[in-house]
């Protein structure tokens, strides 16, 4: 079977290539434009998913093969097969995939949990479904029909923490794979008309081998900066029906915390035994604009942050969110400048939520009332936090506009109010093409901000209501080999984004990049492509007074929780904790330097999946009214040696800045990181950052994080998984100008079983603790919680 279907593909690509010769062009040139769409015939016999492709409905649904290897080559045709296969009926898109394969023994296949590709062997279904090149739905499975979804932007972006509901079955064969999909149309988002309609759809292959393989249905111009606007165009769905499209999903949770009130001595109380009842709902009022709502919501995170080093670091560090609720349509919510970041709203007690488009309007809003205030206070130089009494009500709306050649304007607004505090940002941007090559982007806000009295003296902010503006412009050129890009961006001192993430303000940045991308258009060779990147850049005050400069930052969850603080809680008056302030006649004014420097780096890519990378940057920075100039070298390098086995490791080594005590000192910091598949069940992950900063010639600070994930995949559906988290931190306390402790240890532990039906159809059953250790005392376990989660996805 195998020779006959390396004969088969050798003889598809030789008749491609010979019609292209006689100018006759491939199918994707005689069909798949609006003008001459592939016809989706529909069906009325039932399809089972279990990728059998057994099915009266798979004789008669419209085929097409997938020929063209877009990546390492450039439109040419593959060295595999790959058959593809669209029907419908009322209430579904039915996709199925026929993957030949010259060696299926070496298709590399593993159970993982959902969003969890992996280096596996893929394919792929991204649905332009309202036809607009603006933004695609992303579903993704591999040969065990492990799941993976996301959301594409016109560039083909990917931002993947949007889930739905689709099933998929895949079954690995004699001569392949296939896999087959079914996707209801209540999972999406598409035209509002019963008639046909007609969507760019573009379907792909990942072929894992020596190096990564990607097959289109469709030849790719990496010269049009619009990916979406090259897709397929498929015409059919007439009748498609959301149905009622609603869904209800309840929750259940049990939680018992037990602490120990006087850690390190001291025995453990009951902080926390409770069953709580949550229930969060999605009406889809027509096809694509959607109602949600929720109650009491459950938003514990099962998926615990991977660990960031939060040491010697000036500005507060970004965590993605995971949130069901606020990931369904979050694309709706993304501006150019990053004032929606749904993470802020901490632990809302409800929430309502609007998100869809009719026709060239799009929109997305929400209101929910947060139990928690965190505020995140920007400055120019450093950022700090607090936290305020009380609840608050937070909303937002974001309204998008097409216009002509797949552009678009928007406006944003956002509100948060409590009794002593609030915040409004509200603004305008827009995405311009000019062309193939050529994009605009712009955006421009303003912002109303009144802190409550212990804030603003705290942090010395301004008393009563203060406002302030900030707006981006960027140029983007790009071409097949070449990439130019040119931006401003200007952000006044008092403005503030609370419901955003600028933890940086009171500056004006001016930069400029270029890219040149070799690709090998060889099958076999050294390498198989190269990218030189150079890059210059100049950020200036805008501070209108004198700099703030905060010398100790506590926002950190670890340094929360080895203050006993409250989950999601900062306070600011601690003494050994206390943000402090400082001010003197040598900081920066008006126009004077914040940093300004050169980028250049240089990465390949070959064989084995072989990426290196080496970089430098050349800067000169102020801080804290001294100026440095740096010099910092990048190094790293990553390969796939084997299906089973992963590896990178990055290097970063040469001058920085002790920011506690605002000098100059040498820098080494090597992050490795391993996965290891152990059979097509057990996987081990394990990372590392060691960190080591020398002053002067004396060392100043050691650190070390890791994170070990031992995973066993039962099935697609379910999983057990330990993750042990450990940090490590010593201090020369003889180097500090302030007092710190000599050493921090925390030890994060987490056994969890998980079991899911679908995205939103889980169960969740575990445990997890924390230990932690200074000069004083050993690692002692401070606290430990039992949980179970139960949710069922109610779709009516």
């Amino acid at each position: 079977m195998s020779e006959m279907t390396g004969h088969f593909t050798t003889s598809a690509a030789a008749l491609l290539i010979f019609t292209q010769t006689l100018g006759l062009g491939a199918q994707e040139f005689e069909f798949g434009t609006v003008e001459k769409p592939y016809a989706i015939p529909p069906t009325e016999d039932k399809i089972k998913v279990d990728g059998q492709l057994d099915e009266p409905a798979w004789d008669t649904a419209v085929r097409l093969n997938l020929n063209w290897e877009i990546r390492p080559r450039e439109n040419v045709p593959p060295n595999v097969e790959t058959e593809v296969l669209f029907t419908f009926d009322g209430s579904h898109l039915y996709v199925a995939f026929r993957c030949y394969d010259p060696d299926p023994s070496a298709i590399r296949a593993f159970y993982r949990d959902r969003d969890s590709l992996g280096g596996d062997d893929w394919v792929a279904v991204e649905l332009d479904t309202y036809n607009d090149q603006r933004r695609a739905f992303t579903l993704i499975s591999t040969p065990f029909g492990i799941q993976t979804d996301g959301l594409s932007d016109a560039a083909g972006i990917k931002d993947y923490s949007w889930d739905t509901i689709y099933e998929s079955a895949g079954k690995i064969t004699d001569w392949g794979y296939t896999v087959e999909m079914a996707i209801p149309f209540s999972s999406l988002r598409f035209q509002d008309t019963d008639g046909p309609q007609i969507w760019g759809i573009n379907c792909l292959r990942g072929f894992v081998r020596n190096q990564r393989y990607q097959i289109w249905s469709a030849p790719y111009d990496r010269g049009n900066d619009c990916r979406l606007c090259q897709y397929p165009k498929f015409e059919g769905f007439e009748g498609a029906s959301s149905g009622r499209n609603i869904e209800i999903t309840p929750t259940v949770t049990g939680v018992l915390t037990q602490i120990k009130p006087d850690f390190p001595g001291g025995g453990y109380e009951t902080e926390n035994r409770e069953a709580e009842v949550g229930v969060t709902g999605r009406w889809g009022m027509t096809p694509n604009l959607f109602l949600g709502a929720t109650f009491n919501p459950d938003f514990s995170q099962v998926e615990a942050d991977a660990l960031q080093l939060d040491i010697n670091q000036p500005f507060a560090l970004f965590y993605e969110e995971r949130r069901p609720f606020f990931t369904d349509g979050l694309d709706f919510f993304q501006t150019p400048m990053n004032v929606i970041y749904t993470r802020t709203v901490r632990d809302p007690r409800w929430g309502i939520k609007l998100t869809g488009k009719e026709g060239p309007h799009g929109i997305g809003a929400f209101v929910t009332e947060d139990g928690v205030t965190n505020i995140l206070i920007p400055g120019s130089q450093s950022s700090g936090a607090t936290t305020l009494d009380g609840t608050n009500f937070s909303s937002v709306v974001r309204y998008t506009l097409d216009i002509w050649n797949n552009s678009n304007l928007g406006a944003v607004l956002t509100h948060r109010q409590s009794d002593s505090y609030h915040n409004t940002v509200y603004g305008i941007d827009g995405l311009i093409r000019l062309g193939e090559n050529d994009t605009l982007t712009a955006e421009f806000l303003g912002s109303s901000t009144d802190y409550d009295e212990r804030t603003s003296e705290d942090f010395l902010q301004p008393e009563g209501t203060f406002s302030d503006r900030a707006f981006t412009i960027d140029y983007l050129h790009k071409t097949r080999h070449w990439t130019l890009e040119a931006g401003i961006e200007d952000v006044g001192p008092d403005f503030r984004a609370d419901l955003g993430f600028m933890p940086q303000v009171g500056y004006q940045y001016v930069s400029g990049r270029s890219i040149y991308e070799w690709r090998n258009t060889s099958d076999s060779s050294w390498w198989t492509s190269m990218r030189l990147l150079n890059s210059l850049y100049h950020q200036e005050s805008t501070e209108g007074e004198m700099q703030k400069a905060l010398t100790w930052r506590p926002t950190t969850e670890d340094s929360r929780r080895r203050y006993g603080l409250d989950d999601g809680e900062f306070r600011t008056d601690i003494p050994s904790f206390e943000a402090r302030l400082k001010s003197s006649s040598g900081t920066p004014y008006d126009g004077d330097l914040l940093e300004e420097g050169t980028a250049n780096s240089f990465r390949y890519v070959g064989p084995l999946e072989t990426s290196v990378f080496l970089g430098n940057i050349l800067s000169r920075r102020v801080f804290n009214g001294v100026e440095f100039d740096l010099s910092q070298f990048d190094v790293s390098l990553g390969m796939v040696p084997s299906a089973n086995l992963s590896f990178d490791i990055w290097a970063t080594f040469g001058d920085h800045i002790d920011f506690a005590n605002t000098r100059q000192g040498d820098r080494l910091r090597i992050s490795p990181s391993l996965a290891l598949n152990l059979g097509t069940h057990p996987e081990f992950n394990l990372d590392h950052t060691f960190e080591q900063m020398d002053v002067d010639g004396n060392w100043l600070y050691e650190a070390n994080i890791s994170q070990a994930t031992i995973v066993y995949n039962f099935s697609s559906r379910s999983f057990i998984r330990a993750i042990l988290q450990y940090v490590d931190y010593e201090y020369n306390v003889d180097m500090y100008q302030d007092p710190v402790d000599p050493e921090y240890k925390r030890l994060f532990t987490q056994l969890l079983y998980s079991y899911k039906l679908n995205a939103r159809t889980v169960l969740f059953v575990g445990y997890s603790d924390n230990s932690y250790a200074d000069h004083t005392y050993d690692l002692t376990r401070s606290d430990y919680t039992l949980f179970v989660k139960i949710g069922y996805a109610f779709v009516l």
